[in-house]
Formats: C-alpha cells, sequence, structure tokens
C-alpha cells in the first residue's frame, strides 16, 4: 500500500508539473500555491525538479511500516492530487 501511494504521488506531481508549466506559459492558468509560484518565476526548471524530487524524498524517508495516521495522511495527499488533476483535465478541455 505504501509504494502505490508514493508511486501515485510522483506520478501525479510529474504530471501536475508539466502540465502546470504548460498551463502557466499559455496563459491559462496560474500557480495557485505562493511557494511553487515564486519558484516557478525563478525558475520552471528548478519548479520540476522539485515536484520530481519531493515525492522520491518521500519514498525514502518514510518507513516500510507505515503508521494508520501516516497512511491515512498519504491517502489524503493522493486525493488532492486526484482534485488538482481533475482541475487540469477541466481547463484542458476548455481548449477542445
Amino acid at each position: 500500500m505504501r509504494l502505490f501511494l508514493l508511486l501515485f504521488l510522483f506520478i501525479s506531481s510529474c504530471i501536475d508539473g508539466v502540465l502546470t508549466v504548460y498551463g502557466i506559459r499559455s496563459g491559462l492558468i496560474t500557480e495557485a500555491n505562493p511557494i511553487m509560484d515564486w519558484l516557478y518565476r525563478q525558475s520552471s526548471y528548478g519548479f520540476l525538479l522539485l515536484k520530481v524530487l519531493l515525492p522520491v524524498l518521500l519514498l525514502l524517508i518514510i518507513p516500510k511500516k507505515v503508521s494508520k495516521p501516516l497512511r491515512n495522511l498519504l491517502i489524503a495527499a493522493c486525493g488532492i492530487y486526484l482534485f488538482i488533476l481533475s482541475l487540469h483535465g477541466y481547463w484542458m478541455m476548455q481548449l477542445l
């Protein structure tokens, strides 16, 4: 379960990063997270690098045996990413 959740976060974060950069460059969206917005304005490559490295870091630091509260937190993070990716899907449908 831990590996599945962390892989889901990794894949979702990568997709979110690429779609966010595309959306910002196209003028379709803005980055809602002020910290990530600042980072994007400094370097879109740094933005993407962080989007990739944070889930990898989680994979390295989260123990193999995950407590129930931590598992629930990972599930919530996956749910948030599902919502974010659905927002990306919505604005992408507007392009069609």
